[in-house]
């Protein structure tokens, strides 16, 4: 089925699939909520910057009593203790925070009693009583993809097909930065460079991170997302450094195309707006989901000029607010060289179209 006929149904979905979601862990408190899929188009011998487009199905979902310290704390005994502990020092879930000052944030969990969720170092400064919270599980390899991308196995892991590509998500200096190549082979995932005998399943993909999808075959496949749709403010954190320019490779965990405009970036006060539409400042870049080809470069490139998003290489007088960021696409953030190395914070906030 074609990415916008498989869309399409997933709009209809909207309407009628409000569905009863069972809860992870006995007595926990868990709301409907929308879920749908998409389907993403994976060329022959290309790569494809892609994003999640949703979250995996939240455990849980209430609202904080109060905060001490890095401690969320419940009205009552609500969840099962030891449920989102860390896992071999690693998290498996984080809280995303959908109301109030820190709205958006997204925090690893450490661990958890019935009625408190520890969230290690994490400041907490602005979590308000009846902040809405959810915890949520983080996807990994072997949650995104169960069967492989594209439900592709390897045969010969040494002539890979199908690659999961995991990039720097701050790349200083710009341009795409491999971290680690993962592929599935013999009912797991594994890593490059590692025993083919080790499963990497619980690999973490980042929220609000991109990733690669490397596809070294002739022939195109498509690749399903399916998970629950997040209407709730998010935050993404973006990098700059004093040394050099650093492109951030990030994504927006939404079901629907988003505008450019409907991004947020300059309101939110995170993208510098461009005085010398002969020198762009801070950049948008996004990637051709249907270009062949590996390595890609940006397919077009955006700055904030004059109350608009306008386009590199395009008349400066043309606004491009309404051009498009297509669900499950990844995208990168260049900041450029500032007077300060610090983390900034992108808030996006979207609702449901009616």
């Amino acid at each position: 089925m074609k990415r916008t006929d498989f869309r399409l149904l997933f709009r209809a979905a909207f309407a009628s699939s409000l569905l009863s979601l069972a809860p992870f862990v006995s007595g926990q408190e868990v709301y409907s909520q929308i879920v749908g899929a998409i389907a993403m188009e994976l060329p022959g011998n290309s790569d494809v910057v892609v994003a999640t487009p949703f979250n995996q199905t939240a455990s849980f979902r209430g609202v904080a009593a109060s905060a001490s310290g890095s401690q969320i704390n419940l009205s009552s005994d609500a969840l099962t203790a030891g449920a989102f502990n860390e896992s071999g020092g690693a998290a498996t879930h984080y809280i995303l925070v959908e109301s109030g000052t820190l709205m958006g944030q997204r925090i690893a969990i450490v661990s958890n009693t019935a009625s408190a969720i520890n969230l290690g170092s994490a400041d907490l400064s602005g979590l308000a009583a009846d902040d809405a919270i959810a915890i949520v599980p983080f996807w990994t390899l072997g949650s995104a993809f169960p069967e492989g991308v594209a439900f592709h196995a390897e045969t010969a892991p040494g002539d890979r097909v199908i690659e999961v590509i995991l990039t720097n998500q701050a790349a200083v200096g710009g341009g795409l930065q491999v971290k680690d190549v993962f592929y599935f082979y013999d009912g797991a995932w594994r890593k490059v460079g590692v025993s083919k005998s080790e499963s990497f399943n619980s690999q973490v993909l980042e929220p609000s991170s991109a990733f690669v999808v490397r596809n070294n075959g002739a022939t195109a496949k498509t690749s399903y997302f399916f998970g629950e749709v997040v209407t709730a403010p998010l935050a993404v954190p973006l990098q700059r450094s004093d040394s050099n320019l650093v492109d951030n490779f990030v994504s927006i965990e939404r079901p629907l195309d988003i505008s450019l405009i409907e991004l947020g970036l300059h309101d939110s006060g995170v993208f510098e707006a461009t005085t010398d539409s002969n020198n762009p400042t801070d950049l948008l870049l996004l990637y051709s989901l249907s270009a062949g080809g590996k390595n890609k470069q940006p397919s077009a490139s955006y700055f904030y000029f004059n109350n608009a998003w306008r386009k590199v290489g395009a008349d400066i007088n043309t606004a491009f607010d309404a051009d498009i960021v297509s669900a499950g696409t990844g995208i990168a953030i260049r900041k450029a060289q500032s007077v300060q190395t610090d983390q900034l914070t992108w808030v996006n906030q979207w609702e449901l179209p009616q």
